[in-house]
């Protein structure tokens, strides 16, 4: 489960990071700091 989340973001991240990659990266940490509060 978590493998295949990661997996998936990891994709999503390097496109997004192939279209834009500073907002790319900074969208990244911003999504790992929003799990990490969550959890």
């Amino acid at each position: 489960m978590v493998e295949s989340w990661s997996s998936g973001m990891t994709v999503i991240v390097a496109q997004v990071t192939g279209q834009c990659g500073v907002a790319g990266v900074f969208s990244f940490i911003h999504g790992k700091w929003i799990m990490r509060a969550r959890y």
